[in-house]
């Protein structure tokens, strides 16, 4: 930059300037930056030019970014993204933040959108040199241009289109007979092409999700039993229960093998969680027996959830022997082999369950 009769060089890395020289290369300045734009250290002259290619103001301590004024304390803009953002890019439509949030790899110099820059400098080179064809950027076109101000060969890729956010990539090529800054020679010709750019990751839905988790996580009962509206159903149940999923869909599994079916054993263990006729009680003692426990297969698996959570908090049975009581009863032979081998089982089931969990969020 040239202000009177002194000429200042601005160094910068790949998000802002670190780095001011005079002109026998005598350092002014040297800064650094938090990666959304906060001060970190300044030695030497004063600069304007803290973050990114904006001017801060001394004053509000804001931003000029051409388009908007930005805030680095927030790591906002304060005012919205003048580009609408796209229907199938979700981190779009928030209009304030810098660079989608992730400053160490985005820049974003005009304000309006983190890839607009480009755009402006790809439309400003086509429409200068190219007026004629400006109204078929999405043709592929070669055409020969007889005066300009750009020389040498260059290559650029936009991936935004402006106030549309619909996504492209438009490669230009300048290919020059000369290489005389004065300007192209006759008969240099810039071939431009824009194609559609490739399709964005589609986001698979709560079903695939479910089936591609279920595959590499589940049981074998789950392989074989569960599908996505008992794993919503047992979510459901663990959330009114206030319960971990995956030790839902773990009783569950030791009861009944994730069965809808509403088996009946001789000793009156009813429904899929299997619930017994004490541990109903014990739940309508302690106000905690839902509606509908005993003919409602989605009421029987919070019933059996709430029971086991009874265990734990008013039995004060720890996890490590929480199911054994629920096979066993909280009075029951905790030690014995049937018991034992339940709480095997909820163990390394609950340990399967929570990855297949994880895997669907």
């Amino acid at each position: 930059m040239i202000s009177g009769a002194a000429t200042t060089y601005y160094h910068q890395d790949h998000l802002s300037v670190r780095l001011t020289t005079n002109a026998s290369g005598s350092i002014l300045t040297q800064e650094g930056t938090f990666p959304f734009g906060e001060a970190w250290y300044q030695s030497g002259a004063t600069n304007k030019w803290v973050f990114t290619s904006y001017q801060r103001d001394s004053e509000s301590g804001l931003d000029y970014a051409l388009a908007r004024y930005y805030d680095s304390r927030t790591g906002t803009f304060c005012s919205a993204d003048p580009l609408a953002g796209s229907p199938d890019d979700p981190q779009s439509w928030n209009r304030y933040p810098y660079g989608r949030n992730d400053p160490i790899d985005v820049t974003d110099p005009s304000g309006k959108g983190w890839a607009s820059w480009l755009l402006d400098i790809g439309l400003g080179v086509t429409v200068a040199l190219l007026p004629e064809i400006a109204p078929s950027l999405f043709a592929t076109t070669e055409t020969t241009v007889t005066a300009g101000s750009i020389w040498g060969s260059t290559g650029m890729t936009i991936v935004e289109s402006g106030q549309s956010s619909s996504y492209f990539f438009m490669n230009m090529t300048v290919t020059s007979t000369t290489n005389a800054l004065a300007g192209l020679g006759p008969g240099a010709a810039i071939a431009i092409q824009a194609v559609p750019a490739p399709q964005r990751p589609t986001t698979p839905t709560p079903q695939a999700r479910f089936t591609d988790c279920n595959n590499k996580y589940g049981t074998p009962n789950a392989k074989s039993n569960l599908n996505y509206q008992g794993y919503q159903d047992a979510a459901q149940a663990a959330h009114n229960a206030r319960l971990p999923l995956n030790q839902v869909l773990s009783l569950w599994d030791n009861e009944n093998s994730l069965q809808e079916n509403w088996a009946l054993n001789g000793s009156g263990d009813l429904g899929p969680m299997q619930v017994t006729p004490p541990a109903a009680a014990d739940l309508n003692r302690l106000h905690q027996l839902p509606g509908g426990w005993n003919t409602n297969y989605v009421a029987n698996l919070e019933a059996g959830a709430r029971y086991f959570r009874a265990l734990l908090h008013h039995y004060h049975e720890p996890l490590s022997s929480a199911a054994a009581a629920y096979k066993a009863g909280p009075n029951g032979n905790l030690d014995s082999d049937a018991a034992q081998q339940y709480q095997n089982r909820f163990n390394w089931k609950s340990a399967d369950f929570q990855r297949h969990v994880h895997c669907m969020h």
